[in-house]
């Protein structure tokens, strides 16, 4: 085999903006591109991070089915197109995409097969029942058609492992942050915060992620009513996909705590870098995650975190924010308001020392390095 030629095929659930979306669109375009040719295969959609790949030159194809539908034709033109590709190392991201395209993969001969796993709470009652029927399927199948598991998280390993995934085959590779996208920038922040309409003196809080049962908005709603009753100039922000005034659950819930003058609902925002930079704190309340991109992203940008302590959120964060028990909007609530009490020369002294943790220990360059060794060594075994 040519060294200068491996061919790498990803195969991934969907190409929306996500946490495993973002991490793929990172990797393939900060890999060796003389040593490696990728190419992607979405089961759903092409979405935004699909249409960017294609504008970087990258080969992707949708086979349009339908999330937690497979289709038998979308299965045959999956097989057809692996078939073509002839790939040297194929790799799947989530879990759909690990059953369907990981047995595919198998079925065309593909000796060499890589999943990628994201999540970390497998708690029945935090994910949809079709999540935990594919983790549990995926679970019996990861005896014999994965060569090598990747979990992005420690939190994610321990709780796969402990839910039947084969522990030989699993091993971890923590996502990386792009230091020279994620940055402070006081201009940014000045100019920002002007378009949204917050004063220079008042306190922002911030969170970007879609809406999902995981991340878990309720509780984040309900700790910030709490910090209003003693600061009631402070701002929460929030974006990302169905985020927004039009999500019926989030109106409700508005309308109920009197939150309409003091909160921002953007829905999804491509202007990421620009709305973390106009936070002072920013904030997880997540019942789940792996490793998140969000929180890494903020501390990129130099702003000090309240996190939830789940997945490997209070190692990422150390000594540069709080981390609160997860499921409980009272102990938010007071995670919160530490930051706020917070004089902003010791919260911008705490914003410095996470953007340091992240550009020496997570920046997406070492990170995309041990992901060439890991595949190298997987192919050459």
């Amino acid at each position: 085999m040519n060294r200068r030629s491996i061919r790498l095929v990803h195969i991934i659930t969907g190409l929306d903006a996500g946490g495993a979306e973002a991490m793929l669109a990172k990797l393939l375009r900060g890999m060796n591109k003389e040593l490696f040719s990728n190419e992607v295969i979405s089961l759903t959609n092409i979405g935004l991070i699909g249409k960017e790949l294609r504008d970087s030159g990258f080969k992707v194809t949708s086979l349009g089915m339908h999330r937690g539908l497979p289709s038998p034709l979308g299965v045959l033109k999956l097989f057809f197109l692996l078939g073509k590709s002839s790939p040297d190392l194929a790799l799947t991201w989530m879990y759909h995409a690990d059953l369907i395209g990981g047995t595919v993969a198998r079925l065309c001969g593909i000796d060499k097969l890589c999943w990628n796993v994201r999540h970390c709470n497998l708690d029945a009652d935090k994910n949809k029942c079709l999540t935990i029927l594919t983790a549990k399927t995926c679970a019996a199948f990861s005896a014999f058609v994965p060569s090598r598991i990747v979990c992005n998280s420690r939190a994610g390993l321990g709780a796969h492992q402990d839910f039947g995934y084969m522990a030989k085959k699993l091993s971890v590779i923590p996502n990386g942050f792009d230091t020279e996208k994620f940055f402070p920038d006081e201009k940014t922040r000045k100019k920002t915060r002007k378009s949204l309409g917050v004063d220079d003196d008042q306190f922002v809080f911030g969170n970007v992620g879609r809406y999902n049962l995981q991340k878990n908005h309720s509780d984040l709603l309900d700790a910030f009513a709490l910090v209003l009753k003693d600061n009631p100039r402070s701002i929460l922000v929030c974006c990302g996909r169905d985020v927004s005034l039009e999500n019926h659950q989030i109106k409700e819930q508005v309308e109920r705590l009197n939150l309409h003058s003091n909160v921002l609902f953007l829905g999804f925002r491509k202007d990421v870098t620009e709305l973390l930079n106009s936070f002072d704190t920013y904030v997880s309340s997540s019942l789940g995650e792996g490793f998140s991109n969000s929180i890494g992203e903020a501390m990129a940008v130099g702003i000090p975190c309240v996190v939830t302590d789940v997945g490997d959120s209070k190692d990422l964060v150390g000594q540069t924010g709080w981390t609160v028990d997860s499921g409980c909007h009272f102990k938010l609530a007071e995670g919160m308001s530490a930051a706020l009490l917070t004089s902003m020369s010791e919260l911008s002294k705490k914003g410095s020392s996470a953007r340091r943790r992240i550009v020496e220990v997570f920046s997406i360059q070492s990170v995309i390095s041990s992901f060439e060794q890991f595949y190298l060594k997987l192919i050459y075994e």
